[in-house]
């Protein structure tokens, strides 16, 4: 097992370890968390194609989006304010989609 020191912002630690509850261990999770993510990133990464900055290539994210339609302005229609705040309560206490797997 191989030791690293990291820096967090105080405020972000005392938030995280109150969400956790006093009966969770804030460093253990932590590391359980890094790990998880280490795994899901090393078994995404052998199915992309290596880059220096870690992003697909122009030709392979055409590839990847030929098959989808253009975006347009006309896709995003124009939200009222009632519409805005309406969507805001719906998502209020839900994570979104996918996002499960990071935590």
């Amino acid at each position: 097992m191989s030791d690293y020191q990291i820096h967090l912002d105080d405020d972000l630690v005392t938030k995280a370890k109150q969400a956790l509850g006093a009966k969770a261990s804030f460093p253990i999770w932590l590391q359980k968390k890094v790990e998880q993510w280490l795994h899901i990133w090393l078994d995404n990464t052998k199915s992309m194609p290596v880059s220096h900055d870690s992003g697909l290539s122009d030709e392979a994210l055409a590839e990847i989006v030929k098959d989808f339609p253009p975006l347009t302005q006309e896709a995003f229609p124009e939200l009222s304010k009632s519409d805005y705040i309406e969507i805001g309560k719906s998502q209020t206490g839900r994570l979104p989609n996918g996002l499960e797997k990071w935590l």
